[in-house]
């Protein structure tokens, strides 16, 4: 099942780490969907947007 998160305390941890929280929430977000079923690819693309192209 997919962690259910505040999406407040998400954007508090986010502007409380520079960012740093976003990259990590969107990665565990991903894994839980791949777990699911979705096609999502690495989490690199999210990381490095030049890859994206």
């Amino acid at each position: 099942m997919v962690e259910q998160r505040n999406p407040l305390m998400v954007l508090i941890l986010i502007i409380i780490t520079f960012g740093i929280y976003g990259l990590a929430w969107m990665v565990k977000t991903k894994n839980e969907m791949n777990e699911l079923g979705a096609d999502i690819p690495t989490a690199w693309f999210i990381i490095i947007p030049i890859l994206n192209l």
